[in-house]
C-alpha cells in the first residue's frame, strides 16, 4: 500500500514537473518574453526537460530568440544538456542558422570553459598546498615523536621501579612466613609480635603480651594525604595502596588492621576509595613517591602500632 501511494505521488510530481517545463516551452515558442521572465521569477527550473530531452534553451536557440537565450542563460541554463537525440543548445547554434543567437552562445562557451578551467586550476593549487609540508614543519613533527618515544621510555623505567619495590615487598611477607614457620611452635606468637617490616632484623627476645596496649591514634592530618584524619588511617591507606600491585595481601592487611583498631566500615570505605583512586589516576613519578612514603608509615618506630601492623600482615598470609 504504502509503496503504490509513493508511485503515485512520484508520478503526480513527475506531470507536475512537465506541466511547468511546457509552460515555459509555450512561452518561449511564442516569444513572450514578459512570461518567460515572470515563469522564472516564481522559481521555474530553467534546466528541466520535456518528454523528448529539450529544455527551454533548445527551444530559444532553435527559434533564433537572442533576448530569451540572455535570460536564461543568465538563470543558469546549461549550454550542454543533452536532448533524447543528444543534440545539445551549442550544437544546434553550430548546425543550424541561427545568427542572432550563434554569437551570445559562443561567449558564454568561452566564460563557461574559462569559469571551469579556473575551478581546476584553484582545485590542483588547494591539493598541492595541502599536500606541501615545510622542513620546518618535518623537523618539528620529528622532534615530537622523539620526545615522546622519551616520555615512553622514562615511564616505563618508573614504572619498573615500583614494580621493583612491589616484588620486594612481596618476597619480605613471603621471608616473614617463612621465618614464622620454622620457629617453634610454643614461640610462634612471640615471634610474631617482634618481626619487624621491610630489612630490619628481628628482635631477639620479644615480650609476649596477652593484649596490646592501646594505640594513641593522635589526631593528625596526614601531609601525604590531606584526608586522613588519624595515624591508624595512614596505615590503612598505605597497606590497601601498597596492595594495587602485586602484593595482594597487604589489601587483606588493610581490612584487618581497620577491623582491629575499630575503624568503622564507612571510614575504611572512603579509605580505600581514597587509596585506589590516586593510583588508578597518577603517572609513575607520582606512584613512586607514594610507595615511598607509604614504605615509611607502615614502618613506624611506635612499637605497639608496629606490631599491630606485623600481626595484620601474618593474618593475611594465612598465620
Amino acid at each position: 500500500m504504502k509503496k503504490g501511494l509513493l508511485a503515485a505521488f512520484l508520478l503526480l510530481f513527475a506531470a507536475q514537473a512537465h506541466a511547468s517545463v511546457a509552460e515555459l516551452i509555450d512561452s518561449i515558442k511564442q516569444n513572450n518574453l514578459a512570461e518567460v521572465q515572470k515563469l522564472l521569477a516564481k522559481g521555474e527550473n530553467v534546466n528541466a526537460a520535456n518528454e523528448q530531452g529539450n529544455t527551454p534553451l533548445h527551444y530559444a536557440v532553435a527559434l533564433d530568440n537572442p533576448e530569451i537565450v540572455k535570460v536564461l542563460l543568465a538563470k543558469g541554463a546549461n549550454l550542454r544538456a543533452k536532448n533524447d537525440k543528444g543534440w545539445t543548445p551549442l550544437l544546434i547554434a553550430k548546425k543550424k542558422e541561427v545568427p542572432n543567437v550563434a554569437p551570445i552562445l559562443q561567449e558564454a562557451e568561452k566564460v563557461s570553459a574559462a569559469a571551469e578551467q579556473a575551478k581546476v586550476a584553484a582545485e590542483q593549487t588547494s591539493k598541492a598546498t595541502e599536500q606541501t609540508i615545510s622542513q620546518t614543519e618535518i623537523a618539528e613533527y620529528k622532534s615530537l615523536v622523539e620526545r615522546a618515544k622519551q616520555e615512553i621510555l622514562n615511564a616505563r623505567k618508573e614504572r619498573n621501579a615500583v614494580e621493583a619495590k612491589n616484588k620486594e615487598l612481596e618476597q619480605e611477607i613471603k621471608r616473614l612466613k617463612d621465618e614464622a614457620a620454622k620457629a617453634p611452635v610454643q614461640a610462634k606468637s612471640a615471634t610474631q609480635e617482634t618481626v619487624k617490616k621491610a630489612d630490619t632484623k628481628p628482635v631477639a627476645k620479644a615480650p609476649v603480651k596477652t593484649q596490646p596496649k592501646p594505640l594513641a591514634d593522635r589526631s593528625r592530618p596526614s601531609k601525604i594525604i590531606p584526608q586522613i584524619n588519624t595515624e591508624n588511617e595512614a596505615v590503612v591507606y598505605c597497606l590497601n595502596y601498597l596492595g594495587q600491585g602485586e602484593n595482594k595481601n597487604m589489601i587483606a592487611a588493610a581490612g584487618h588492621y581497620a577491623s582491629s583498631v575499630g575503624i568503622k566500615q564507612a571510614r575504611y570505605n572512603r579509605i580505600v576509595e581514597l587509596s585506589n583512586g590516586f593510583f588508578a589516576t597518577s603517572g609513575a613519578a607520582a606512584l613512586k613517591k607514594r610507595s615511598d612514603e607509604c614504605g615509611k608509615i607502615i614502618t613506624p618506630t611506635d612499637a605497639t602500632r608496629q606490631n599491630m601492623i606485623i600481626r595484620s600482615l601474618n593474618y593475611a598470609i594465612g598465620y
